[in-house]
């Protein structure tokens, strides 16, 4: 069971779990969405997370879908990512990323399966200069932070064997993205500028998603850091999507306070993955490999 099945990692997710065989139920935010990726979930159903109006009734009506299905795991994708949106409105940060956490952990509850839930870099203040390991301090400076926070403390309290993937900087195909972003401005002929002093992991989402496989078919419990190898700026990033375009020169880089967003970002979220490495038998790809396979294909924006 898939929810966020509209999103762009729920693209990546849906096809990698079709090409190993898996059925799948897909659970999106509204019925346009249901209809334009039906088809890609062998069943499909409508369920907003987070939604504070007719909650217990919404709920009762996915678990009871959840439990014909019969899945073995939930994989919570449902998410309100837009960081500066939920600064402005931390209530509804908090209703979507953290109680949707909960109702997902109740669902799996009823119906047996273990859920696996994704969360974040901006868990992390950014303070640090090391990479960040799964058991090391948490201090998010955001709300966006805050609520994929509390979301992952919903997850651990229902079930020891639940799981929390932290990852990061995603991009892929279907879905609006930074690369994706930066690469139609560049060959539009538009110069750009961007942050050069926030360092992450950019990351794939059909990488991602076979991770995500992988972690199903272990023991894996508790939280799992997933990224793809390798350390980046946003700059640095849109320099190696310059790079492949042969439009460096349109690059300039930026500081976070010439940006000025409403939301603080983490300095540094460098996430380790070795723990996943040693579950999985080896990392993932460099994302500068990740990303000269996705620039392979058209724009998604």
């Amino acid at each position: 069971m898939v929810t966020g099945a509209g999103g762009m990692l729920a693209h990546a997710v849906s096809a990698s779990l079709s090409g190993a065989g898996d059925r799948t139920l897909g659970v999106f935010l509204d019925d346009a969405e249901a209809a334009a990726g039906r088809g890609r979930f062998d069943e499909s159903l409508v369920h907003e997370f987070g939604r504070a109006s007719d909650a217990p009734a919404r709920l009762e009506g996915l678990a009871r879908a959840a439990e014909a299905f019969r899945p073995d795991w939930v994989l919570h994708l449902a998410a309100w990512t837009d960081v500066d949106g939920c600064e402005a409105d931390p209530g509804r940060a908090a209703r979507v990323n953290a109680e949707g956490c909960r109702e997902a952990a109740r669902v799996a509850g009823r119906c047996g399966a273990r859920l696996m839930a994704i969360s974040t870099d901006y868990v992390f203040d950014g303070a640090g200069g090391l990479p960040y390991l799964e058991d090391d301090a948490v201090a998010p400076a955001s709300a966006y932070g805050r609520s994929k926070l509390a979301g992952e403390a919903f997850v651990r309290e229902a079930d020891a064997r639940h799981l929390v993937v932290r990852t990061a900087w995603l991009f892929g195909p279907h879905g609006r993205n930074f690369v994706d972003t930066i690469r139609a401005r560049l060959e539009q002929g538009q110069p750009v500028r961007v942050v050069d002093d926030q360092r992450g992991c950019p990351t794939l989402t059909t990488d991602l998603a076979g991770a995500l496989r992988s972690l199903a078919g272990s023991d894996a419990r508790g939280v799992v850091h997933v990224v793809n190898a390798g350390d980046a700026t946003w700059c640095e990033l849109a320099r190696e999507v310059a790079r492949h375009l042969g439009r460096e020169a349109l690059v300039t880089p930026i500081t976070t306070e010439e940006l000025g967003r409403p939301a603080p970002r983490p300095r540094y979220s460098v996430l380790d993955t070795s723990r996943y490495a040693s579950i999985a038998g080896q990392p993932l790809p460099h994302w500068r490999d990740a990303l000269r396979r996705h620039l392979a294909g058209p724009p998604t924006t």
